[in-house]
């Protein structure tokens, strides 16, 4: 919506103000399921086999396509509305969390075959509360609210009853069987996928090299935990905390939404995007209608 970048592509008005970005498959499309104030949908983009030779031969070869999902909701009720998407390892959408007309949470398995048969194989109510956050690994669903940490088997399609963790939540990331959770105190650590945690904690504030205050976001990236707070980076290796700041040539910090993709991190902040290639251990920087119309970055799949 810049005026310096009027000739980008346009999005639908309808995918305008997103809440979750989730990199993806439906059917045999590759691209991102996108979830606005409006609506859901799943982007494609074509796969280019031969470098563009301009900047408008790349505009032109990687338009992507919009398709809006119409989630059919079986009977008695369709005032379902979703909020947050889980996204399984393989890029599937696999559940949905919602409310209904009366503000009720709700928890709603989906199945997407292609854009235009997605469909809620089953509902259950989710009592505990506004969810934070959603994070698919290891066959388990993880669901973070304000007040503690549930997990529904994926196979099964069922919600356990009982949390696994309490505490204020603030972001839940899984990986395959690990599972990283940070609350508004410490964060903990999961090897079997919430079955167990680690007995090392990282509390914050503290001095040294834990955290500097609650993530606002972390992702898997190799061995490696990356996780955002306003200040800096924490790196989690082995229960080892590595800190990234300015001094340590962060370019800019106060990162919003992190992502790990193509051996690289990806760090959405207030003003641009910064990008970690883990091969080379270089920084770069992308800001400004170069790289992106618009300066804050909300969302990177």
């Amino acid at each position: 919506d810049a005026p310096a970048v009027a000739d980008w592509p346009s999005a639908p008005p309808a995918a305008h103000g997103i809440i979750q970005l989730e990199g993806g498959r439906c059917g045999s499309e590759a691209g991102a399921w996108l979830l606005s104030e409006a609506a859901l949908f799943f982007v494609s983009v074509p796969a280019m086999t031969d470098k563009p030779r301009s900047t408008d031969e790349f505009r032109a070869a990687a338009m992507p396509t919009f398709h809006r999902i119409e989630l059919h909701v079986p009977a008695p009720s369709n005032t379902f509305i979703a909020r947050l998407l889980a996204v399984s390892d393989s890029g599937e959408l696999i559940a949905v969390v919602g409310q209904d007309h009366d503000g009720g949470w709700q928890l709603a398995w989906v199945d997407c075959p292609s854009p235009a048969a997605c469909k809620v194989t089953a509902r259950e109510a989710f009592p505990h509360g506004a969810v934070k956050d959603l994070t698919v690994g290891g066959g388990s669903l993880f669901i973070a609210t304000a007040a503690a940490l549930y997990r529904a088997d994926t196979t099964l399609r069922k919600l356990e009853p009982a949390p696994i963790m309490r505490g204020i939540m603030r972001s839940v990331e899984a990986e395959g069987e690990r599972l990283a959770v940070a609350t508004e105190l410490e964060m903990a650590y999961s090897r079997d996928v919430g079955k167990s945690f680690l007995p090392h904690m990282g509390r914050y504030p503290a001095v040294g090299t834990l955290l500097d205050g609650p993530a606002q976001d972390m992702v898997y990236a190799g061995e490696s935990l990356w996780i955002a707070t306003k200040p800096a980076i924490s790196v989690v290796t082995a229960n080892a905390y590595t800190r990234i700041g300015a001094s340590d040539g962060l370019p800019y910090n106060n990162t919003q939404t992190i992502r790990f993709g193509a051996g690289r991190v990806w760090m959405g902040s207030d003003k641009g995007v910064v990008v970690r290639d883990l091969a080379s251990s270089t920084w770069q920087y992308l800001y400004g209608p170069r790289w992106h119309p618009g300066g804050a970055v909300r969302a990177i799949a």
